[in-house]
């Protein structure tokens, strides 16, 4: 990684620099810097944090930004592309990437970087304000990223570029909202001693492993309510393993339906987990052999709004609450809780 670093660096101030190079003190400076991103990126790019399917946050978005920023463009793009580019070839044989793959990802992170960098250089000849600059370009490479990134992603993913999109920004503006904050803390640092970007790190590893323990709690208290939900299918012997069941129904219907994108993954959700709220039914009235009293009934039926209930003490499950309360609604107006009919 380091020797890939030093080469793509010393590539990338030679391109800029003209055949001949000869390295005073502002080429030395932005070969170093070149080194450092590029390495930079590519260590952030080894340890991703997996949203959902083909979709991943990954925080290259500080150093990229600062290559950006910091750079001219013909070095910033090759800073950016090359260290896509390493990341892509050092992962190739894990995620099964194509050339065309590994192409696509560099080549839109040098476009990215170049376009960026050429509005930085303009901006500053402009004398545009630097709040107005730095926030400016990075509205630019995020609108940039997520355009670029849904259109290669949506063939991998069977999913139209528009709702890549959608997820993108849903899934990932946080993450890289606090990743272009930062990375405007170290620009306006670098810009004053450049080697206070090596002051960075420590922050960096902390905002991944924030990020990564917010990803694991969620994924964890996922698999806690389906463990839930599987527990309560087996208290009834008659419905063991139905709520997979529905899941999978659900998953050939959504198919056959042609539907996709992040409504898929709330109603798989909500189909997992829909009869959790039978948790809180007594066994003497859930595994009753024979009809239940009205007052047994009542209690029997009270499960979908018990189960919305549940799920919304969980923010992240909260969204698929009202297919879960909802669950045993009729098209004639005559399901339960709400009696909701038709179309409500």
């Amino acid at each position: 990684m380091v020797v890939g670093a030093l080469a793509l660096g010393a590539l990338a101030v030679a391109v800029a620099e003209g055949p001949g190079l000869t390295l005073d003190a502002a080429g030395l400076q932005h070969y170093l810097l070149a080194v450092f991103l590029t390495a930079a990126v590519v260590a952030a790019g080894l340890s991703p944090i997996h949203i959902r399917h083909n979709i991943k946050v990954i925080l290259t978005t500080v150093p990229l930004y600062a290559a950006t920023m910091l750079l001219p463009p013909l070095v910033a793009g090759l800073t950016a592309g090359g260290g896509v580019l390493l990341i892509e070839l050092l992962t190739r044989t894990q995620r099964g990437n194509t050339p065309s793959d590994i192409a696509t990802a560099a080549g839109r992170w040098l476009l990215i970087a170049v376009l960026s960098a050429w509005a930085v250089r303009d901006a500053s000849e402009a004398g545009l304000p630097m709040p107005v600059m730095l926030i400016g370009i990075a509205a630019l490479m995020f609108c940039c990223d997520i355009v670029t990134g849904a259109f290669e992603i949506a063939p991998m993913s069977n999913e139209t570029p528009w709702r890549v999109m959608g997820v993108l920004v849903r899934e990932a503006s946080l993450a890289e909202g606090v990743q272009y904050m930062i990375g405007m803390l170290a620009v306006l640092a670098a810009w004053q001693h450049p080697w206070s970007l090596a002051l960075w790190v420590l922050p960096l590893c902390i905002v991944y492993q924030s990020f990564k323990y917010a990803k694991e709690m969620h994924d964890g208290t996922g698999k806690l309510l389906e463990g839930l939900a599987d527990a309560v299918d087996l208290r009834d012997p008659y419905t063991g393993g139905h709520s997979r069941r529905v899941t999978e129904l659900s998953k050939h219907i959504l198919r056959e339906m042609n539907i996709s994108g992040p409504e898929v993954d709330l109603i798989l959700s909500a189909a997992r987990v829909h009869d959790i709220g039978k948790i809180g039914i007594p066994d003497r009235i859930l595994n009753k052999p024979t009809q239940l009293t009205p007052e047994e009934k009542r209690i029997m039926d009270s499960h979908p709004q018990r189960g919305a209930e549940l799920l919304a003490r969980y923010r992240d499950f909260s969204r698929g609450m009202e297919i879960v309360r909802h669950h045993h609604e009729r098209w004639d107006g005559k399901g339960y809780p709400d009696g909701l009919s038709g179309a409500e």
